[in-house]
């Protein structure tokens, strides 16, 4: 009786965390509206913008779902209901709650990779992955490799969390990002915005 009262409290419990949770569904993000530009503020030929903003959703969607905070809506669940709608993520501000009540959201988060730059110097040294090298040849060897220039990406990312019941923006920010390809770059900004909206999301009223 004890292991069945117990079973019985454990499900409650989870089942109410389940019903409790809010669903939350990621739009496309937008891809910089310039092309990635260098220190000199000369274009790249090689790397490209499109598809930046698809990438950045992707990444995060993950992130959030660890956390297990929201109910987070599949991908490609959202990409179908849109496609049946005929409808972008530009109308997608304008009807936040069609959609939402379309999608079964509570909150539509929107973003746009506002800006992607190539950036090399010592500083980008400490920034990205190669910077543990240096800790671990040590000494001198050490030293002159942590010093020597890299090559690497600086990213800025916006999000905005918009209530899909009333349109009301719940939560923004903007975070920047520096790492050694495109990919790291927009994967630390994205694991660095899901922290940052968790912790936001715990102190609203919702």
């Amino acid at each position: 009786m004890q292991k069945t009262g117990i079973l019985l409290l454990f499900l409650a419990y989870t089942m109410g965390m389940l019903f409790s949770q809010k669903t939350i569904a990621i739009m496309t993000f937008d891809d910089p509206k310039v092309k990635i530009t260098d220190k000199k503020g000369r274009e790249s030929q090689d790397d490209k913008v499109e598809g930046t903003g698809s990438l950045a959703s992707d990444l995060l969607l993950p992130y959030l779902m660890k956390v297990g905070t929201f109910n987070v809506l599949e991908r490609e669940q959202i990409a179908k209901v849109m496609k049946e709608q005929e409808m972008g993520a530009a109308g997608m501000t304008k009807g936040a709650a069609e959609i939402g009540n379309l999608l079964g959201a509570d909150y539509l988060l929107t973003g746009s990779v506002t800006k992607i730059a190539k950036k090399s110097g010592i500083g980008v040294r400490a920034k990205v992955p190669c910077s543990i090298l240096g800790c671990i040849f040590g000494g001198i060897p050490g030293l002159v490799f942590l010093l020597l220039p890299v090559k690497g990406y600086e990213a800025f990312i916006s999000v905005k969390m918009v209530d899909a019941k009333t349109g009301a923006l719940k939560w923004t920010t903007t975070e920047k990002a520096n790492r050694s390809t495109i990919q790291d770059t927009i994967d630390r900004a994205m694991r660095n915005i899901s922290r940052d909206m968790v912790k936001a999301f715990k102190k609203m009223k919702v």
